[in-house]
This record gives structure tokens, sequence and C-alpha cells, in this order.
């Protein structure tokens, strides 16, 4: 009767029974996780279906059998090299974000070192522009700083210095471009800029001859040297100041001209500015019609309306002559009006009154 009664519990203990049954339990948690995992998919297809969610979840399509042991110890230690990953990241990214603070704050003592008073926003590209104090339309960019105009003093008339130093009085700056991503606007204000120097020079020269005839006329022979050397001197100051800015020009246009097709505007401006600087070398250096580099510069600057009139072609029908575009026929006007200045540009259409032949004046 005893061993009778000791026979379930040996039954119970055996580890063959014990196994079965942790492979039953395994394959039954497998069982409900993939029911449950069933159930998900067939909600999520219906909600796909129904257009509610766009895409199924890849953790419930895919069904795996129950996690062991093993799997279990895989997973902690995967967990604790991402948190020994992401504790590094966390420590690069504070110093990241300290350094981005300290430069911001730097960046605000320097802005704040300016009246906020003479701060305007300006809006982006496509909005209307807003004016400063001086009512002109400001150019684009974020930030533009506004200052009044300086009184002129009054300049002595036979002072070179004064000259010199009054010439060198700009005009009040009427905006200045903080920081701007649109290349082709600040480019086009850059040689706006350095045209008008260069405009301003030739000005100034033009006036000294004409105050020296004056001045000579009178008697001031000294004066008059004087009065050219002075605005010579401004002059050459001014056409440094305007090379300098259409070299900037080019620099801004460089990422818009090295595109596999750059934009007309950027071509022309190009080419301006390339013959700005063709005429202050034809001044101030080397370059002259007999001269090597000539034709090689002059080529330079025919290059950008050459590419112009290549592209811009208008295709009328299939058995018409292509026609030139607008862009085309602005850029042979401007080649042309190039080719006219290096013939002529150099014509004195007021020649002295003793250098005029009359007829008949060799048989008196």
């Amino acid at each position: 009767m005893f061993a009778a009664l000791l026979a379930p519990a040996a039954v119970c203990q055996d580890p063959v029974v014990e196994q079965k049954q942790e492979e039953r339990r395994l394959a039954q948690r497998a069982l409900d996780n993939s029911r449950s995992q069933l159930e998900r998919l067939v909600d999520m297809r219906l909600r796909y279906d129904l257009g509610i969610i766009s895409s199924l979840d890849e953790d419930v399509v895919r069904v795996e059998g129950g996690a062991g042991s093993r799997d279990l110890e895989q997973m902690n230690h995967d967990l604790d090299n991402l948190q020994a990953k992401n504790t590094v990241l966390a420590g690069e990214y504070d110093k990241v974000r300290r350094l981005v603070d300290d430069l911001h704050a730097k960046a605000m003592a320097a802005a704040n070192e300016v009246d906020p008073g003479q701060f305007v926003p300006v809006p982006r590209q496509g909005e209307r522009a807003a004016t400063t104090t001086s009512g002109a339309a400001a150019p684009a960019g974020r930030d533009v700083v506004t200052a009044p105009a300086q009184p002129q003093q009054p300049v002595a008339a036979h002072d070179p210095q004064q000259v010199l130093l009054a010439t060198l009085e700009l005009d009040p700056p009427q905006a200045q471009i903080h920081g701007s991503e649109d290349h082709q606007r600040v480019a086009q204000s850059l040689f706006k800029a350095g045209q008008a120097l260069l405009d301003r020079a030739a000005t100034l020269r033009a006036q000294a001859q004409e105050q020296a005839a004056l001045l000579r006329a009178q008697g001031h022979d000294e004066a008059a040297q004087q009065r050219v050397q002075g605005q010579a001197q401004a002059a050459r100051l001014r056409d440094d100041r305007g090379r300098e800015r259409l070299d900037r020009a080019l620099a801004e246009l460089a990422p818009l001209l090295g595109q596999d097709e750059p934009p007309y505007v950027a071509l022309f401006y190009q080419a301006r500015c390339l013959e700005l600087l063709f005429r202050f070398d034809e001044r101030y250096g080397d370059l002259t019609l007999g001269s090597t580099d000539y034709q090689k510069r002059a080529q330079q600057v025919r290059a950008p309306w050459v590419q112009i009139t290549a592209r811009d072609v208008i295709e009328q029908g299939a058995d018409s002559v292509p026609q030139p575009g607008p862009w085309s026929a602005a850029a042979k006007t401007a080649m042309e009006h190039f080719r006219w200045m290096n013939i002529n540009g150099r014509y004195d259409a007021a020649p002295k009154i003793d250098e005029i032949t009359w007829p008949g004046a060799d048989r008196r």
C-alpha cells in the first residue's frame, strides 16, 4: 500500500516529465503569442483597408517563437551596449550645446553694441521690400542698418589735400547687408556699388580737366596742376574700391556659375563685371591693344554673352528658323557695344582748334 502511494510522486519528480511539461508551457506561450499577433494583424489589415493607417507593423507581421533564457541574456547585453552608447552621445551633445550657447551669447553681445533702433527687418525675396529712413528701397538681406547723412565740410578752392579728403566722402549708406543666402541679389548689389564708384571716378577726372582749364585761363597754372593731381588721386581711390566690389561680385556669382546651366542673369552680370575690370586694367594696367593679354581678356568678357546667345533660342516650328530670345538679343547688343568701345572708346570728340585743318589753309 505504501509503495503504491509513492509511485505517483516518483512519476511527478521524473526529469523527463518535467521537461515535457516545460516544453508544453513554452508551446502554449508561443501559441498564445501567435494568436495575439494574428489578432493584431487582422485588426491592422482592416485598418489598412479602411485607410486609417498607411503601413503594417513589421513586428506584428513577423511571427517568432517564444524567447528563451539565452535570448533574454542577449537582449540584456544589447540593452547595456545601447545604454552605454547613449551615455557617450549624451555627453557629446552637452558639450556641443554648451559651445553653441557660448557662441550665441557672444553674437548677441556683439549685436547689442549697435543701437537696436537702427535695425529694420527686411522681408524675404518675393515680399514687399521695406524702406529705409531716406525713403529708398532696402536691398534684400536679413538685417539692415541705416545711418544718418553726414554733413559735408566746405572745401578750399585750391587745396588738393582738402579736395582729396572731400572726394573720399561717400554718400551716406542706405543699408548694409548682414547676411543673405541669395547669391544673385548680393552680387547684383556689389556690381551696382562697383559701377557707381567707377562712374564717380570718371566724373572726378572730367571735372578736374574742366577746373584746370578754367584755372589756366585765369593764370593759375600751379593751382591747376595741384587740382588735377588731387582729383586724380581721389579718382584712383574710388576706382580701387570699385574693383574690390567687382571682384567680390564675381566670387558671389561662383556658386551660380558652377551649375550645368547657369541662369542668364548670372552670366550677364559676370560679363558686365569682367567688362568693367577690363576697362580698369586698360586705364591703370598694361592692357593695351597691342599687348598679348588683350585678346585673351576680351574673349573672357565675351564668353558669358556667347553662352547666352547659344542657349536662348526660340523654336517656332519644325520648318522655321530659330529666333533669338530676349536674353540672346541683349547679349548681342552688349557684345556689339563692347566691340565698339574697344575700337572707338579713345576717340576725343573735342580736338583743339589749332589741330583743325581748314580747306585751303596750305595755299595761304
